[in-house]
């Protein structure tokens, strides 16, 4: 019996019509708009990779994470934080950026210590009185959160309300957990979040009822604090989704 070589057969690819394009392109609309297709499935097509392929967990070493958060409340806020009874949860796949909340951090202790390095403005001046409704609150026990590790507020919750996200069990960012991030990435990533956009802090309520919101003003000089009704919704109002 003879030896059959193998033979190489080129693949073509049919070039796409005009109609076709236009169908595909309407497809892609639908799914950005609905959520299913996002930020990161474009990334993995700028990148040549498969955009629905599993999503793995990226490597974080939580110890290390853990070191690094006492040593910034140790050399900035200039308290030694108790993480002896530290809760952390269990993390989800994108959510990679560790945010550690000490145990008795107030709103105050936050603005005292922020505006040693950058101007800090404030809708209400007594934070700790005025935002008296949290999901979370570090009163009992140090505790972190896992967050979309970016600069600017989750893009998957853009023209969200307070009120939709409730409503859809969104797990929110707190005023709190947001402003100590904040200046976290700030050291760790040397900018401010959220240029851009403002991030609604769906996990806080404040005694009138609305929503705290936090952005970094666009004269580049400070960190604001404002407040939103909770039905309001805007492409720039974002909030961020954590695991908790």
């Amino acid at each position: 019996m003879k030896n059959m070589a193998t033979q190489k057969v080129d693949i073509i690819e049919t070039p796409m019509t005009a109609q076709q394009l236009a169908g595909h392109l309407e497809g892609l609309v639908i799914r950005v708009k609905n959520g299913s297709f996002g930020q990161k499935h474009f990334e993995a097509l700028a990148e040549g990779r498969d955009p629905f392929a599993p999503m793995k967990c990226a490597e974080v070493d939580i110890n290390d994470r853990v070191e690094w958060w006492a040593a910034h409340y140790r050399g900035f806020y200039k308290i030694n934080p108790d993480f002896s009874n530290l809760y952390i949860p269990t993390r989800v796949v994108g959510f990679d950026r560790l945010v550690i909340i000490p145990k008795s951090l107030t709103h105050q202790k936050w603005v005292q210590t922020a505006q040693t390095i950058h101007e800090v403005y404030l809708y209400k001046d007594d934070l700790d009185g005025f935002v008296n409704i949290n999901d979370r609150t570090p009163k009992d026990r140090s505790y972190g959160i896992w967050i979309r590790d970016r600069q600017e507020a989750d893009q998957e919750l853009e023209s969200k309300s307070a009120n939709t996200l409730a409503e859809e069990k969104v797990k929110g960012i707190t005023l709190l957990e947001r402003l100590v991030a904040g200046e976290g990435y700030l050291f760790d990533k040397m900018c401010h979040m959220d240029q851009n956009n403002v991030t609604l802090c769906s996990g806080s309520r404040v005694s009138d009822g609305n929503v705290p919101g936090v952005g970094w003003g666009s004269d580049g000089r400070r960190v604001f604090v404002r407040w939103s009704f909770p039905s309001n919704a805007d492409p720039g109002l974002r909030a961020r989704a954590v695991v908790s």
